[in-house]
């Protein structure tokens, strides 16, 4: 199925040797680097995985091999966020601190008081023109802005919702579906939440879940 793939960065951390289908587009990267260092195999079809699964059972040092180079590039990796977080962190200074001033610049320009104003922060800035406490003409454009963004969101999901309604692109099962989600799409704990409700229903039998 043409779906993207999945999470591999998973499995890999855990040291486990790692199979995949034709079709990993939204984990380019991710793939690319596990494939290239042996950590992970593509198979194209189903007798091409049956054949590799066959083959990781009956080769454990092949497994094993492929485990380790899982685990080597998780450690070589690790810090991503904390590095990710400085780039940004100098990142959103430096655009700051040139909105800031243009802000600034333009607001000193426009306001009808013959009294000094003294420079916002990027946060207080951001602070006065979301509350409405910023009543200059920057502040409304930017308030409109937003605003019209907001609506266009809006009207998407509201489009969304009615067609789930009304049954458009919805496959509709027989047995009960408990959806786990979160805000984020990573890190928030959801494999291991599927994992203890699995546990929990196969501790207690098909009947309790109608399958």
């Amino acid at each position: 199925m043409k779906t993207g793939g999945h999470n591999i960065l998973e499995p890999a951390a855990h040291g486990k040797p790692i199979l995949v289908g034709p079709h990993m587009f939204n984990f380019k990267e991710i793939f690319a680097l596990l494939n290239s260092r042996g950590a992970c195999e593509q198979v194209k079809n189903g007798k091409a995985l049956t054949t590799m699964v066959l083959r990781l059972c009956k080769d454990k040092a092949l497994a094993e091999e492929m485990g380790r180079h899982c685990l080597e590039i998780i450690q070589e990796n690790r810090g991503a966020t904390r590095r990710n977080t400085q780039e940004l962190r100098l990142l959103f200074e430096k655009t700051s601190n040139y909105s800031v001033r243009l802000y600034n610049s333009f607001h000193y320009s426009i306001i009808l008081h013959n009294r000094r104003r003294s420079p916002m922060s990027g946060e207080a800035l951001f602070k006065s023109i979301v509350s409405g406490e910023d009543q200059s003409v920057l502040g409304d454009i930017a308030r409109s802005s937003l605003g019209l963004l907001s609506k266009g969101y809006e009207k998407a999901v509201s489009i969304r919702n009615a067609r789930f309604d009304e049954g458009k692109g919805v496959t509709k099962v027989t047995v009960p579906v408990i959806s786990v989600g979160n805000i984020t799409a990573g890190g928030t704990g959801k494999t291991p939440m599927v994992r203890f409700i699995c546990d929990v229903l196969t501790q207690k039998g098909p009947s309790s879940y109608g399958a």
